[in-house]
């Protein structure tokens, strides 16, 4: 959800460090752009699942009792989705937003589990499950290119 400085090595082991204002990456081939794209891409999906895996289960368990299968996506139309089955699909990409936004899309999607619809029970919900949803889903507008990214 922030810019960060990006530091590429060549390494004889394969690494990516976040701190506060760098991401740094570790790769055998640090002068090859393809394999370590590759390899960034990779760890950032791996990022989403291991911070957005438990804020839909977390938001899950407020308002139903069986935990949703969740996915990640590679949309380029979306942030997420829930079908009638309950299949929550949420876009890797996430973890490049804000975190308040990126909550906000959790939050989203998982209201879904109960009201299928925009509805305005489905609003009302999302705001109960995160409040200031209609800010948020406001801001989300400025962001919407990182799905062509």
């Amino acid at each position: 959800g922030r810019e960060l400085a990006l530091a590429v090595h060549t390494a004889g082991k394969r690494e990516v460090a976040a701190d506060l204002l760098n991401l740094t990456v570790l790769h055998p081939a640090g002068d090859d752009e393809r394999q370590v794209a590759a390899f960034v891409a990779r760890w950032l999906r791996e990022e989403a699942e291991r911070q957005l895996l438990p804020q839909v289960a977390a938001f899950a368990a407020r308002i139903t009792t069986a935990p949703p299968v969740v996915k990640l996506s590679n949309a380029r139309s979306e942030w997420g989705s829930c079908n009638q089955k309950g299949v929550i699909r949420l876009n890797w990409r996430l973890v490049l937003l804000p975190p308040d936004l990126a909550l906000y899309i959790v939050a989203h999607e998982v209201a879904h589990l109960v009201e299928l619809n925009h509805s305005a029970r489905f609003w009302s919900l999302v705001e109960g499950l995160f409040p200031g949803s209609s800010e948020a889903r406001l801001a989300l507008d400025d962001w919407t290119a990182l799905l062509e990214a």
